[in-house]
């Protein structure tokens, strides 16, 4: 298994891929930007710091699925167009401790559900979502591609979430809200009314401060 970055979420990643059963010597991360002197990694890990080498290393392992070990929708599409041109296989990321309903739940290519995240009922999450520590997303929830959910955020029952949008730590969306595409939501915010395609919006109640 391969981990697509090195930095402070790819540790994250790769504690969970620990306790899903994976020893460190099955596990790489491909950094081909950070030099090995900002590369930290854990022991019997191996740094790949080029195409080349994670295409021997796939090939070495017979093994050629990835995971993200970063955030952020520019850089994911770059890794994405890198591993797929040597056609590597984009994984999903669950943590054990993360709590999923069974009822009618939906999850898209290479979503990532970190600790202690809750996922209740009848909830749909979208391609290259990050649904990050503690979060919760409850009944009828829906949240398009590409979004990151930030850690404690709270998502209530009926709310809609388009596609590209960051939702910040510990903010709130309250129920039958829509957050248009590529809408950003501050940490710590309450939503309580609807927030327009590509608004900023921060506060208790959440107001829109710019557009991008």
């Amino acid at each position: 298994m391969v981990i697509a970055g090195s930095q402070g979420h790819a540790h994250e990643v790769f504690e969970i891929l620990k306790l899903n059963g994976f020893k460190n010597e099955d596990i790489a991360f491909f950094d081909d930007v950070n030099s090995i002197q900002n590369v930290q990694l854990p022991d019997l890990c191996k740094h790949l710091k080029s195409i080349n080498e994670l295409t021997s290393w796939m090939n070495s392992t017979n093994d050629n699925s990835y995971v993200y070990g970063l955030g952020g929708l520019n850089a994911k599409v770059i890794i994405e167009n890198k591993f797929s041109d040597i056609g590597a296989l984009l994984k999903q990321v669950i943590a054990p401790s993360s709590i999923i309903g069974e009822d009618k739940i939906t999850l898209g290519i290479g979503i990532q559900i970190m600790s202690q995240a809750c996922i209740t009922t009848h909830v749909t999450i979208g391609d290259h979502c990050l649904i990050n520590a503690g979060s919760r997303l409850l009944h009828d929830v829906v949240i398009g591609n590409n979004c990151d959910i930030a850690p404690a955020a709270l998502i209530l029952g009926r709310a809609t979430i388009g596609n590209n949008c960051f939702i910040g730590a510990s903010a709130t969306i309250l129920p039958d809200i829509t957050i248009g595409d590529n809408a950003t939501i501050g940490a710590g915010a309450v939503v309580t009314e609807n927030i327009p395609a590509n608004a900023v919006a921060v506060g208790v109640p959440a107001r829109v401060i710019k557009y991008k």
